[in-house]
């Protein structure tokens, strides 16, 4: 019943409607339980905990201490803070963001819970360096996307650039992209760091044909790719291959090989 369930929705949204959009709470929900977070920055979802709650969990499984991180299309800062509580002050996050709005959030998220291991660049990742046409979304303003009929122009760049170009930032281990339907460029745009390092990918992606481009990009590549809804999670080959073979549980016991005993020879007599 569709009707009823939209007005129930209202009805258990209308007491975060009382919230002033700048005050300060604290996120509810686990792997980012007891964070700061400006209520008014985006969906309620994010500080009430339920925001992509599984995706949010296995991208936080995947991260080690000392990693290094590239929150591509990093928002206001809710998966660069998951990254930078999970790989520790040896580990760095690169948060990749063009929107002003989302920057001056992003960078407040930071500043609010002390984080010192995440560097945000002011940027549209894609697969060429410039400048790119940008549009905010006009039913949401925390969204926006690469158009050519974009009203502001933002500075891009690309993976690659940032890697083996005068940045010089630290290869990543793990790329997050989500980036409203430039995804396939921003693989292209790392298509050497990507053959070189190998970093595990988690990418959302947006229409099907472009899933489906996306999915054979990476595959291209060498990557095994586990496939969701709108989400694909790439894992290179031969690291997949090996944890596979950690994980493997064999129905049989497995014994080394033993030399056949020599008979004895007899001598003529």
């Amino acid at each position: 019943m569709p009707p009823a369930q939209t007005v129930l929705g209202k009805i258990l949204q209308w007491p975060f409607s009382l919230i002033p959009a700048e005050t300060v709470v604290r996120i509810l929900r686990v792997p980012l339980r007891g964070k700061k977070w400006v209520a008014g920055s985006g969906p309620n979802a994010y500080w009430v905990g339920r925001y992509e709650v599984a995706r949010l969990r296995e991208f936080a499984a995947a991260l080690t201490q000392g990693g290094v991180v590239y929150d591509v299309g990093a928002n206001v800062g809710i998966y660069s803070l998951v990254a930078s509580s999970e790989i520790g002050p040896t580990g760095m996050v690169y948060a990749f963001e063009p929107q002003k709005r989302n920057l001056g959030y992003l960078r407040r998220h930071l500043a609010l819970n002390r984080v010192n291991n995440c560097l945000v660049l002011e940027a549209a990742v894609c697969n060429r360096d410039g400048t790119r046409r940008f549009s905010s979304a006009a039913w949401d303003a925390c969204m926006g996307r690469l158009s050519d009929d974009g009203e502001i122009s933002v500075p891009s760049t690309t993976i690659d650039t940032c890697v083996y170009g005068e940045t010089g930032l630290r290869p990543p281990d793990i790329l997050k992209v989500d980036v409203e339907g430039a995804e396939l460029e921003v693989l292209e745009g790392a298509a050497k760091t990507l053959s070189e390092f190998h970093p595990r990918a988690f990418v959302e992606t947006h229409g099907t044909q472009l899933h489906a481009d996306c999915c054979a990009y990476l595959q291209a590549k060498g990557y095994a790719v586990r496939q969701k809804y709108c989400n694909l999670t790439a894992t290179w080959r031969a690291s997949a291959l090996i944890d596979c073979r950690r994980q493997a549980v064999l129905p049989f016991p497995i014994h080394e090989a033993k030399q056949a005993p020599q008979m004895p020879v007899r001598s003529a007599s």
